[in-house]
């Protein structure tokens, strides 16, 4: 509802915000080690590579701060809700859907909490990635292709290499549940 498209608005500004000071700091660092004056505050490098290093990690700390304050709350209002339904059941519907049921549910509950904290990493990785390649394809195409390419093909055997491992969870479960 409103409360959720609230929270995506937020984690996007945020979100930006953050990997900005990031990407200032990443991009101070570049021009000083290739020897290059910075375009604004050109003699002043020193203190605006300082200034982004802090505004960077507090950015970063806050940030982490909020996800863990969000995370907790989605994980406890889920367990509330999960206890309530459990609550009004039946003895017999309580039965019927099995103790092994609702324990698993409640167990997966912090891994559904998650899911924000997930959202923003993966957010800010990839904003950081895309404006880091975008930087070296500036500086130089076939290292910014060479790079993409990488991240791509790293990215890839992630993906396979995740699906095989779930593969292998559900089947260690199958197994292990006595089927």
């Amino acid at each position: 509802g409103e409360k959720s498209k609230s929270f995506y608005v937020v984690v996007g500004i945020t979100s930006i915000i953050n990997s900005s000071f990031s990407l200032l700091f990443i991009a101070i660092v570049g021009l000083t080690v290739s020897g290059e004056p910075l375009p604004i505050f050109p003699g002043h490098e020193f203190k605006m590579y300082f200034i982004s290093m802090v505004f960077a990690i507090t950015t970063n700390k806050l940030f982490e701060n909020y996800l863990i304050k969000i995370t907790n709350k989605v994980i406890y209002d889920k367990e509330i809700q999960l206890l309530r339904s459990i609550n009004a059941t039946s003895l017999e519907s309580y039965q019927k859907l099995g103790h092994e049921k609702i324990i698993n549910a409640l167990i997966a509950l912090p891994q559904i909490g998650q899911f924000p904290r997930l959202f923003v990493q993966i957010l800010n990785a990839s904003i950081i990635c895309l404006c880091g390649i975008g930087y070296l394809a500036a500086a130089s195409t076939l290292i910014g292709l060479f790079t993409f390419l990488f991240i791509s093909i790293a990215i890839l055997i992630y993906a396979i290499n995740n699906k095989y491992t779930m593969i292998e969870v559900r089947r260690f479960r199958f197994v292990a549940s006595g089927n």
